[in-house]
């Protein structure tokens, strides 16, 4: 049998840490609060915009016989602790600076990062976040996912969808630097 003092005292801990826990979220919560447009101030879309861009983007390459790529950017979980919006936010900022000016950058509430590249296939998509991780070079590791229309999904909705999926994956391979999931396999952006 335990002692009991010892059960009241893991109890008491599991306790403080339970509440050290909502205090972090409450005060996470109160930022995006006062902030209801995080992001604005450095051209970010947010997340009721982009949704609705994507919409009409994968109409527009529907009707047109186009392509289009988008992008999720995950930061690792040791550069994005729990209220650490701010970190975010500035990789953000950084990331809507890299990308051409007509694509669309957008910071979710989830604090990840979704970029809609129109008129890209997969091959011009993987170049540029190429081009994005020389820029940022050794300051961020982000990882991404891509999903790309037609050849990966014909809907909106299922294409954020396999970005969700596919980001799973890149966190799973843990390539110790940036890497990208196309569907097919996890690469490394570094080759």
């Amino acid at each position: 049998m335990t002692d009991p003092m010892e059960r009241l005292r893991a109890e008491n801990e599991a306790l403080r840490n339970e509440i050290a826990h909502l205090k972090r979220r409450i005060a996470h919560l109160e930022r995006r609060a006062a902030s209801p447009r995080r992001g604005a101030e450095e051209g970010l879309a947010d997340e009721s915009y982009f949704l609705r861009r994507l919409k009409e983007a994968v109409y527009s390459a529907e009707r047109y016989a186009r392509f289009l790529c988008v992008v999720m950017i995950d930061l690792p979980n040791e550069d994005r602790a729990e209220g650490d919006g701010d970190r975010v936010l500035e990789a953000a900022s950084r990331f809507a600076g890299i990308f051409r000016k007509t694509d669309l950058v957008a910071l979710f509430d989830s604090d990840r990062v979704y970029v809609l590249l129109e008129e890209t296939e997969t091959s011009q998509g993987i170049e540029a976040l190429k081009r994005v991780q020389d820029e940022i070079g050794a300051i961020l590791a982000p990882r991404y996912s891509m999903a790309c229309y037609p050849n990966d999904a014909q809907r909106d909705a299922d294409l954020l969808q396999l970005l969700e999926d596919r980001i799973s994956k890149v966190c799973l391979f843990n390539a110790g630097g940036p890497a990208v999931n196309l569907g097919e396999e996890v690469l490394s952006l570094l080759n």
